[in-house]
């Protein structure tokens, strides 16, 4: 979770690499629903679900990327797939 600029806490999923994560102080999130995904998603969403580290299918915003301060933050990291190439999401 975490406190996004006027939407409150919401589960945000990191996109950085983990070197990045590693390193730097800030790390790139999205915003993401608090409720399971009932509908398809609108352009400017996708849908990530338990195959990407979440507990269910979740909608996720893709207009717009924050940088969250690492030590204020409880993100989620999606997983990359077993062949280590990063999930690629089309909006």
């Amino acid at each position: 979770m975490w406190k996004f600029p006027d939407a409150d806490e919401h589960p945000a999923v990191i996109l950085d690499t983990e070197d990045r994560v590693r390193l730097k102080p800030r790390v790139s999130v999205i915003l993401c629903s608090t409720q399971r995904a009932l509908r398809k998603p609108e352009i400017h969403e996708a849908i990530l679900d338990e195959a990407d580290g979440l507990d269910w299918p979740t909608l996720c915003k893709c207009d717009l990327v924050y940088a969250a301060e690492k030590k204020t933050s409880n993100v989620a990291a999606v997983r990359s797939p077993p062949s280590g190439a990063g999930r690629s999401l089309s909006v």
